[in-house]
């Protein structure tokens, strides 16, 4: 379940996209409420240059939940220059794995150069993430980041394929330096400074303006 794609192949990509609508399962059914994400909720191809705004909520027990995925899985899933502002609330039940941007990073799935500034809401939980609620090896997760404030640790599970990744305050995440560490990996510069104030002062992409 996701604002875009509820399920993506590994031929998939989407690209330079958003969502800012609520996305709620509501179902007591648990294949629903499975897999959970702002732009797709189980991603097995590419998201670029993508954003959620929109506050992600279940009603009952989720397995996975993320920002942007709430599952990212295989070789050919990679998600790259994405942020999520938006909220992820659990209202009733076990939250199982619940990421900023993704819920459970499987099968050599990559996340790199995005952050997550989203809150997080639940009676209880599994494993939480400011970026990845578990990362499964060999997925990789590279030059990302969490606003500090919002969780206790980036990821859980294995840390063998993660290289920078870590929590920012605020200011650090306003600074100019943050855009420049953002697009350390890029071939061309994608992210910019939010000069118009449309994401809070946060760094957004360059196709937003």
């Amino acid at each position: 379940m996701g604002g875009i794609a509820g399920i993506t192949t590994a031929s998939t990509t989407i690209i330079n996209s958003y969502n800012e609508g609520e996305v709620i399962a509501q179902s007591t059914n648990t294949a629903e409420g499975k897999r959970i994400g702002g732009i797709a909720g189980s991603s097995n191809g590419k998201i670029i240059n993508c954003l959620n705004k929109g506050t992600l909520k279940s009603l009952y027990a989720c397995e996975r939940m993320g920002g942007i995925a709430g599952f990212n899985s295989g070789t050919n899933a990679i998600m790259a220059n994405c942020y999520n502002t938006g909220s992820i609330i659990i209202e009733d039940g076990n939250g199982g794995m619940i990421g900023g941007l993704v819920g459970r990073n499987n099968s050599g799935a990559t996340i790199k150069n995005c952050y997550s500034t989203g809150t997080y809401t639940y009676p209880r939980i599994g494993y939480l993430g400011g970026i990845n609620g578990y990362n499964y090896s060999p997925s990789a997760i590279n030059n990302s980041y969490y606003l500090n404030i919002t969780a206790s640790k980036a990821y859980n599970g294995s840390s063998a394929n993660v290289v920078n990744c870590t929590s920012k305050t605020e200011a650090e995440m306003k600074d100019d330096s943050f855009i420049t560490l953002l697009d350390t990996d890029n071939e061309q510069s994608v992210w910019t400074k939010d000069s118009n104030n449309i994401n809070n002062g946060y760094p957004i992409l360059k196709w937003q303006l």
